[in-house]
């Protein structure tokens, strides 16, 4: 027959038993849960310091700052025709233990994370931004990445790719990636060193950037020189105007992005103010609907610039007047004739998502390289246009308007969300994690430690 303790210490010392036994089981089923280390995983070293950069076509080859782990030989079966691990094994060992507030570490977490429990995860899909610099990590990227995590990829898992124009330490990159980590960041420089393309340029080139650029003798040309356009009133930094020019050309081709079909474009002080679930989930619409462009903004903008037209002629054997959007929430495009006026309306280029292949095509590179290529790191062929024209040159009712088509991404930049004037953002980053933290649940949990 069975008895309770006899007295008060001898239950005493049961508790203490229980509570030992209890700690025990948590620390075993801990151990299983989660793999060594979150340090170790942190990749180290570079690959392709060494790589050769085609001056005269930039989108033929390109320094990838892409760190890998001292570790990823014991997590990945090296291929047995080389020692080199593969492009698609990089970054894709798993995760390690995290905190509670890091994101998800497997599928099965990932699908707990947010609203929904379904998702598809899309093929060959990246998400791309660019900055000059590491020195936009802090405001920009950190912050709004994280955003762009928890409201999405920390599910999808999408690859990141960092367009940058000045070199970061591997210092800088580690620290992005664990950030977005287990997701697959890479920072790639977009082109060789500006004192290398100076040095490419013929002796008239080169005569006439300094000129435009204002550059006194005896001084060399930098990012931060401001330069006027013949014929224009334009006046800005070259870093500015060479972002233009990359983003309206060079990007299609790049190598850090050639292995995708589609590309999420985020300018890196763009903002998500909500999550990207079921039938809010761009992919969805872009892949199901075989588009060729998503937009969040339209009209943004317009050029009268008459060289487009020609340069439009001069490949398409037609050019464009004016585009619509329908009601509908498509572009339809209306050709030239002596009866319309030349005002081509523009998609914004804060927010879009593209079909790379579409880009690639043949007739669009060809118009694309004659779009920008009067002389290098010029400003009035905007990349905004350059997004817009071949998407409707193709098949304007490819290209679809987010809001018009009930995705509501609450994207906030330039004050405001989704581009639409009557829906303001707050207007910089701190009021913006202000208001976030008591409207995005669990945002301050998953990136408060990334905005200070």
């Amino acid at each position: 027959m069975s008895r309770g303790p006899r007295n008060n210490g001898e239950r005493k010392w049961l508790v203490v038993l229980a509570v030992l036994l209890l700690n025990a089981v948590y620390i075993i089923s801990t151990t299983m849960r989660f793999n060594p280390s979150f340090v170790d995983n942190i990749p180290l070293e570079f690959d392709a310091e060494d790589a050769h950069v085609n001056t005269n076509d930039i989108s033929n080859d390109s320094l990838i700052q892409e760190p890998r782990s001292k570790d990823d030989h014991i997590a990945k079966k090296v291929p047995e025709e080389t020692n080199e691990i593969s492009d698609k094994e990089v970054g894709d060992s798993a995760m390690t233990s995290a905190p509670p507030h890091s994101p998800p570490q497997t599928l099965e977490d990932a699908e707990m994370v947010g609203n929904s429990t379904n998702f598809t995860r899309y093929d060959d899909v990246v998400i791309v931004t660019k900055v000059l610099w590491a020195k936009d990590l802090k405001t920009n990227l950190k912050p709004n990445l994280c955003y762009l995590s928890h409201a999405y990829n920390d599910k999808r898992r999408y690859d990141i790719v960092v367009f940058t124009t000045m070199p970061w330490t591997k210092e800088e990159i580690a620290e992005l990636q664990a950030m977005v980590a287990p997701s697959k960041l890479t920072v790639a420089l977009e082109g060789p060193p500006l004192e290398e393309q100076v040095a490419a340029m013929t002796p008239e080139e080169k005569e006439f950037q300094y000129s435009r650029c204002n550059v006194t003798a005896g001084e060399e040309l930098s990012w931060f020189h401001y330069c006027t356009e013949p014929g224009t009133n334009l006046c800005n930094n070259l870093a500015y105007s060479w972002q233009a020019e990359f983003r309206a050309y060079h990007i299609w081709t790049h190598p850090a992005i050639m292995k995708y079909k589609y590309m999420i474009w985020m300018d890196s002080d763009a903002r998500v103010a909500t999550t990207w679930d079921g039938d809010n989930d761009p992919m969805k619409m872009m892949v199901e609907n075989d588009l060729n462009l998503m937009f969040s903004g339209f009209p943004y903008g317009n050029t009268k610039n008459i060289k487009v037209k020609a340069k439009m002629e001069k490949v398409y054997g037609k050019s464009i007047c004016v585009i619509n959007r329908l009601k509908e929430g498509i572009l339809n495009p209306h050709f030239c004739d002596n009866d319309i006026a030349f005002k081509l309306q523009q998609v914004a280029g804060n927010h879009h998502i593209s079909n790379l292949e579409t880009y690639r095509k043949p007739i669009h590179q060809k118009f694309l390289k004659e779009f920008v290529g009067d002389y290098r790191f010029g400003r009035q062929f905007d990349d905004q246009i350059a997004v817009t024209i071949p998407a409707v040159m193709e098949d304007g009712g490819k290209a679809w308007h987010e809001r018009s088509h009930g995705l509501k991404l609450m994207i906030a930049h330039h004050r405001m969300f989704d581009n639409v004037k009557g829906e303001r953002a707050p207007s910089n980053w701190q009021q913006f994690f202000k208001k976030m933290k008591k409207e995005f649940a669990g945002i301050e949990e998953r990136c408060g430690k990334y905005i200070t």
